[in-house]
């Protein structure tokens, strides 16, 4: 497993676009081009250029961005946890940025069907883990399988 460190770390890579984005596009999801809040159109334009004229085009999803080095450190990580597994090829559009609420929910969502007796640990977890990584400075990438030699999708 190789991943080469990204030259200039700062480029912004495109992430996955939020859910909703992806159900209430276009059907035909080839046509559509993912584009970071900060890339220039091509027309020259920035994002908020194109918003203050009344849009951004067709075809054309806005969705968050990932630096290079950010992904390059994501990559090296899973590639440590899942020495069976090679994620050195996997793409920005592999994750999605979530909010510290909706992990939240997706966490006690598992764990109460799971862990006796969770409502009582469930603010010492979560104050524990506030404590300890100082949540409000950290942004929480999901990942979105690709359901083909992935980990987190074989049975």
């Amino acid at each position: 497993k190789s991943i080469k460190c990204p030259v200039d770390g700062r480029e912004l890579q495109p992430l996955s676009p939020p859910e909703e984005s992806v159900l209430s596009s276009s059907p035909n999801l080839t046509s559509v081009r993912l584009r970071h809040l900060s890339e220039m159109s091509n027309s020259g334009f920035s994002d908020n250029d194109a918003e203050e004229s009344g849009g951004c085009g067709d075809n054309v999803i806005l969705v968050e961005a990932i630096s290079k080095r950010t992904l390059f450190n994501i990559l090296a990580l899973l590639n440590q946890c899942y020495p069976d597994y090679d994620f050195s090829q996997t793409k920005s559009a592999s994750f999605r940025k979530v909010t510290y609420q909706d992990c939240i929910v997706s966490v006690d969502g598992k764990l109460v069907a799971t862990v006796h007796n969770y409502g009582l640990l469930r603010d010492i977890l979560w104050r524990t883990i506030e404590d300890s990584i100082k949540i409000d400075e950290c942004c929480i990438y999901s990942y979105i399988p690709q359901y083909c030699g992935d980990p987190f999708t074989e049975d």
